[in-house]
């Protein structure tokens, strides 16, 4: 009774439970990075068609044709879902998106599957025995003392590694986000959006969204900072007898906090794109396109919750209050789509 005690309280159900919190957030920022990249596709009037069916089949990686499906559904009846390379140049006169739009379900995809993988490690963790010694009998009759048994199953390497993979998941997954916001601000490279996404005829005395793409940058770089491999730099303790540890509890704690990160990233990128689309929208010169439902119906979500930018305004709680909203899949889940695993 008293050692069951212990194995509950034990290093590495600590890190399983940390590590199925992060995986439960990352299971709904993974849904959420896809829907911004569809956003990100449509606002910036990219191509859908780096996104079909027949082409991530001759590539079959898992993860990356899930994304693709999910991000060329999401640009259902929007006008360069699916066009000719000649159709889209006659537009704008680009042949190519640049590689956070157009790989990003190759980019994705790995991410998909890191926290699929995560997914079933905490599932087999949380369903194990990881006690240590571990009594091998498999009732009192014919009770064989020599099956008392230590191992270590109380080592937490299994749950770093996949902890990891949710910390590398969240550092590709908020770069993406961060370079597609650095290109909306951009008025060299934004096409049409102004700087720092001030429209056409911008007052000079606004800032825009400029600080809301900074913060992307610095929440960035502290994910990235986050993702030190901890596991891999095991010391040893107690007079060299515990001399391989895992520090998966470090790993999965850390990986929790780039998840929160994550989700104030992705809203930022969210609330870029309904501010380009009002952009547009506002500007006689830009060019009619139509736009997708299910797209329409996110960014309609995400300007209730985060209000269009027409003048300076303190940004902080409306940040938060979006990342709150992408965190509990409440904005993924206005577009109306499924995302199907399968």
């Amino acid at each position: 009774e008293l050692k069951e005690g212990l194995a509950l309280n034990n290093g590495c159900q600590y890190a399983n439970a940390w590590g199925a919190l992060t995986v439960a957030l990352m299971q709904r920022l993974i849904e959420a990075a896809a829907l911004t990249a569809a956003l990100g596709v449509q606002v910036m009037r990219g191509m859908g068609r780096p996104f079909r069916a027949d082409l991530h089949a001759l590539r079959p990686h898992q993860g990356s044709q899930v994304i693709a499906r999910w991000v060329f559904e999401l640009l259902d009846g929007y006008a360069f879902q699916d066009v000719s390379t000649d159709a889209k140049f006659e537009y704008d006169g680009r042949i190519q998106d640049p590689y956070n739009l157009r790989c990003a379900a190759q980019a994705l995809g790995p991410c998909l599957d890191l926290v699929e993988r995560a997914a079933r490690t905490m599932t087999i963790e949380a369903r194990s025995v990881t006690d240590n010694p571990i009594d091998l009998n498999a009732s009192d009759a014919d009770y064989d003392l020599d099956l008392i048994t230590s191992g270590g199953h109380f080592h937490g390497m299994p749950l770093a590694v996949d902890a990891y993979g949710l910390l590398q998941a969240a550092g590709i997954m908020a770069r993406l986000s961060n370079l597609r916001c650095a290109r909306m601000v951009d008025s060299a490279r934004n096409k049409g959006l102004g700087p720092q996404m001030r429209g056409p005829a911008p007052k000079a005395t606004e800032s825009g969204l400029m600080m809301a793409e900074y913060t992307t940058a610095g929440l960035c770089n502290h994910i990235w900072a986050l993702a030190m491999p901890a596991h891999l730099m095991s010391v040893s303790t107690d007079a060299g007898q515990e001399d391989h540890v895992s520090m998966a509890a470090s790993v999965a704690m850390r990986a929790h906090e780039a998840a929160q990160h994550l989700a104030r990233i992705l809203a930022i990128e969210m609330a870029f794109a309904a501010q380009a689309e009002h952009v547009r929208a506002q500007n006689p010169a830009e060019k009619p396109v139509a736009t997708g439902k299910r797209a329409g119906d996110a960014l309609r979500k995400i300007s209730e919750i985060f209000p269009l930018v027409d003048a300076d305004r303190e940004l902080t709680w409306d940040i938060e209050t979006l990342a709150e909203r992408v965190l509990s899949g409440e904005v993924a889940q206005a577009s109306g789509y499924s995302f199907a695993r399968h």
